[in-house]
């Protein structure tokens, strides 16, 4: 499975529709600046490491920068941040926002704490599933989710802490999907999510069914791994929601 570590490797550029179906071509990241790994040997018993999904989804960010800019996020939060690499790199790549990320797995969150301490990154961490607990005055600008995407038998979700981060059940989305049917509630006017996924995932169904709720789906990266594809989706709201007073 892609979280493993497969070996034929070939990048696809940013910005195409859903729809992808052309050819991948090569293009290597050289220029990358990650952040630093405090984490190593035991910590990836109980902790995923990253690996070609935390590669790409660094990437895609870089690559989106400048819609990043355009948006001026003012909070981000990360949904299982696991060894916290992508929400430390974004914290170096855009400062500024408030950072907040949480992982059910607690070891994962200590983890986490770590790499934000080696990269004096300003990140709050909580121990939560998913949202729960989690509630952001006028919604979430950016949301990160690297999620359990690899195609499970539904028991293994919850067979063991390392198996969290991977076995996504059926289809690979019985956990992301609990996050897209409630993205509409927890994303701000402005507010876009950025999730890894694979083409056993049916990233086409995901866009019409975000498209039910008002929002566009693109690829931002895309990469293939072995005989599966890596996508780092954008999902956003079609048009800008009109802002909301804050409650008193």
């Amino acid at each position: 499975w892609l979280r493993g570590g497969a070996s034929s490797m070939a990048d696809g550029a940013a910005g195409e529709e859903i729809v992808a179906t052309d050819l991948l071509i090569n293009e290597p990241k050289k220029n990358r600046h990650d952040p630093i790994m405090p984490l190593g040997g035991a910590d990836w018993e109980h902790v995923y490491e990253p690996a070609e999904d935390t590669f790409l989804f660094m990437d895609a960010l870089e690559a989106d920068l400048p819609f990043i800019q355009e948006m001026k996020p003012t909070v981000v939060l990360e949904l299982g941040t696991g060894s916290g690499t992508i929400s430390a790199f974004l914290a170096s790549l855009y400062p500024g926002p408030c950072f907040i990320a949480t992982d059910r797995n607690p070891t994962a969150a200590t983890a986490a704490q770590r790499t934000f301490a080696a990269n004096e990154a300003p990140v709050d961490v909580v121990v939560a599933d998913l949202f729960s607990g989690i509630r952001v005055r006028g919604g979430i600008d950016i949301l990160l989710f690297n999620p359990p995407y690899v195609p499970t038998p539904p028991d293994e979700i919850n067979s063991s802490a390392i198996a969290m981060s991977w076995a996504g059940g059926d289809k690979g989305r019985e956990v992301v999907d609990r996050v897209f049917a409630d993205l509409d509630k927890h994303l701000s006017p402005k507010g876009c999510m950025y999730v890894v996924a694979l083409d056993s995932n049916d990233p086409k169904e995901i866009a019409a069914w975000m498209g039910t709720k008002g929002f566009r789906t693109k690829v931002v990266k895309k990469r293939t791994a072995g005989i599966e594809r890596l996508l780092i989706l954008r999902i956003w709201r079609d048009a800008p929601q009109p802002e909301t007073a804050p409650e008193p």
